[in-house]
C-alpha cells in the first residue's frame, strides 16, 4: 500500500512539498484519506510545469474537480493538463457552453458549472456521460454539484498575488458524494 503521493504517482518529480506519512493504521487504501499537497507557482510556466507533472497521475477514468475564485486559474490549468495528456488544440473557459470535450487518447472532457444553480448534478445536467471510466474529466466550479461521486481529485487554487497561486491537490475518493 503507498505511504505517500511520491509512492502513489513515481512519476511525479515536482517537489509538492514535505512528503506527509500516512497512517499505517488505516488500511482502507490510498483513497479515502485526505492526502494532500501544496505547491507555490509564480508564474504560468510554473503552472504550466505542475500541470505536466501533475498529468502524469491522470488515468482515464480521473475526474479533476477544480476550485477556486474568479481569476484564481482554473481555466489555465486546465489549459496546461489537456496539454500534458497531449490534446495540442485550443482550450477556453466552456463557460456558456457547459462542456467542451476535446478529442485526445484519452479523451478530455472540460466543465464549467459556473452558470448551473446549486445543488445540481451531472445526471440532471445529461452530463453524466463524462465521467465515463475512459476519459479525464475536469470540473470548474464544481461547488455546484450535489455531490462528488466519481471525483477523484479536487484541486484548489487560491490567489496569492497577481501572479502567485497556492494549488492543493487531494486526492478523493470517487465513492464519496
Amino acid at each position: 500500500m503507498p505511504r505517500t503521493l511520491r509512492e502513489f504517482c513515481p512519476q511525479l518529480q515536482v517537489n509538492l512539498g514535505a512528503e506527509k506519512q500516512l497512517d499505517p493504521a488505516d488500511a482502507a487504501g490510498f483513497f479515502g484519506r485526505r492526502m494532500e499537497r501544496t505547491r507555490v507557482t509564480h508564474s504560468e510556466a510554473e503552472t504550466a510545469a505542475f500541470a505536466r507533472e501533475f498529468a502524469r497521475c491522470l488515468k482515464p477514468g480521473a475526474a479533476v474537480a477544480l476550485y477556486g475564485n474568479l481569476g484564481a486559474g482554473k481555466t489555465t490549468l486546465s489549459r496546461e493538463l489537456c496539454r500534458a495528456l497531449g490534446f495540442d488544440g485550443g482550450v477556453s473557459s466552456p463557460t456558456y457552453t457547459i462542456v467542451h470535450e476535446y478529442p485526445n487518447e484519452p479523451p478530455i472532457f472540460h466543465i464549467d458549472l459556473y452558470r448551473l444553480s446549486s445543488g445540481s448534478d451531472l445526471e440532471e445536467a445529461g452530463l453524466s456521460r463524462c465521467l465515463s471510466g475512459s476519459a479525464v474529466t475536469l470540473i470548474e466550479w464544481p461547488e455546484r454539484l450535489q455531490n462528488l461521486l466519481g471525483i477523484t481529485h479536487k484541486v484548489t487554487l487560491k490567489i496569492l498575488s497577481e501572479t502567485a497561486r497556492e494549488i492543493t491537490v487531494e486526492e478523493h475518493d470517487p465513492a464519496t458524494p
